[in-house]
């Protein structure tokens, strides 16, 4: 039985997860083809900022919820917390605006962008219950219907207007309305949500998902500040389409996100369960997954990557294809990161995470002033790179100490 839920929950997710990865890659694509390498650099600036605000929202819940076996937190004191770190991302986004100098378009793209993940961040609590409930079928479907509204929509707003935030605020509606009318909808008749509730139970949620917020929207940090640094020092242009053409990268980190998205709540009841055999086998499979996958997708761009950007973002674009080589190996090490993260949270080492995510931050944040030039983009996931390598590395060490520190006890 528990096979067949697992082939189930994988076949589902992975469904869902590659048409909604898909779409996310279509706003971005249309971005640029429809509105130029402008207008896709004041929307590569929304998603750096926008999506570290959107870690900060999320406050680290979704491997905390799916690990809560044993139900020690109510859905409604879950659906508190979610509140509160909405509200929290909200007051950074307003921090941002005070202290930076963006121009009206900029802000209002930002602002726009950043409320449509929030709306996001609503439906991402639903899915997190039911991954808990292994039922991601339920998950899937929004992310189905959800793509394709957004993408259909949001194409729609700009022929008709030619306005990148009449398209955002479209999708931000649309977002809202499957939040309430599929998702809350949903999942209400297969768990007992009693209200929203804030006691004691809410706050130690958001104190005990914090490590795993800051890891989180550090990892976020990481994407951005390469990102913002070129921003500073070169051209908009550039920058809209180096990240239009690594959103691509995305369809790689996808499916091990699907692996690591299904595997999660196994891997915790394996590891509870004692099981070490089969939580060390769901590990392997992870990282070497990860490895096999960036190595296909590194021949795919040497044999089709000029031609194929060029028919998807213009004749000009195509050769900016060679972005994608060091994308990937970023992507790669990216999704690693993202692999010791789980362990980390099923270990129950939460500071642990977020030293390396600390530790890998304050370098990103050097190494973009030391690596990132205006003549490349290629030196902002040059920087990714150093920077999830000086994150494994650091993660491995912990792991080494906690280990010996056991072994002594």
């Amino acid at each position: 039985m528990a096979q067949k839920s697992l082939k189930k929950n994988l076949s589902w997710t992975t469904a869902g997860m590659v048409l909604y990865n898909f779409a996310i890659w279509v706003l971005s694509a249309l971005t640029l083809r429809m509105l130029g390498a402008t207008m896709s650099g004041y929307y590569a600036v929304a998603m750096s900022i926008g999506n570290t605000m959107y870690a900060i929202a999320l406050w680290g819940m979704r491997s905390f919820i799916v690990s809560d076996q044993k139900h020690e937190f109510s859905y409604g004191e879950y659906c508190g917390a979610r509140l509160i770190g909405i509200s929290i991302g909200a007051l950074g986004l307003v921090a941002v605006l005070l202290f930076t100098h963006y121009d009206s378009t900029q802000v209002l793209i930002l602002i726009l962008y950043s409320a449509f993940k929030f709306a996001e961040a609503l439906t991402e609590l639903m899915d997190c219950f039911m991954q808990e409930q292994k039922q991601m079928d339920i998950n899937a479907k929004s992310m189905i219907l959800r793509s394709v509204l957004y993408i259909a929509l949001f194409y729609a707003a700009l022929k008709v207007t030619g306005s990148l935030a009449i398209g955002l605020a479209v999708i931000l509606v649309l977002a809202l309305l499957v939040f309430v009318f599929f998702n809350l909808r949903v999942v209400k008749e297969r768990v007992s949500i009693k209200g929203v509730i804030f006691n004691q139970g809410t706050w130690k949620i958001v104190k005990e998902c914090f490590p795993i917020m800051m890891f989180e929207s550090l990892a976020a940090a990481v994407v951005a500040i390469p990102r913002l640094r070129y921003e500073t020092i070169g051209s908009l242009d550039a920058l809209g389409i180096y990240t239009s053409i690594y959103t691509m990268v995305i369809f790689l980190q996808l499916v091990i996100n699907v692996l690591i998205y299904t595997f999660a709540p196994y891997m915790a009841e394996a590891y509870q369960n004692h099981d070490h055999k089969s939580f060390m086998k769901q590990v392997v499979i992870l990282f070497a997954g990860a490895a096999g996958l960036g190595l296909l997708a590194e021949v795919l761009v040497y044999f089709l990557g000029e031609p194929v950007i060029g028919l998807l973002y213009g004749a000009d674009v195509g050769p900016y294809y060679t972005y994608l080589y060091v994308g990937i190996l970023s992507g790669v090490t990216m999704v690693w990161t993202m692999v010791f993260s789980q362990l980390f949270t099923i270990l129950r080492h939460t500071y642990d995470q977020l030293i390396c995510s600390a530790v890998s931050t304050i370098a990103c944040y050097l190494l973009s002033n030391l690596l990132v030039t205006a003549a490349d983009c290629n030196s902002i996931s040059v920087t990714l790179i150093w920077t999830n390598i000086i994150f494994i590395c650091t993660a491995v060490i912990i792991l080494i100490i906690r280990r010996k520190q056991k072994a002594a006890d």
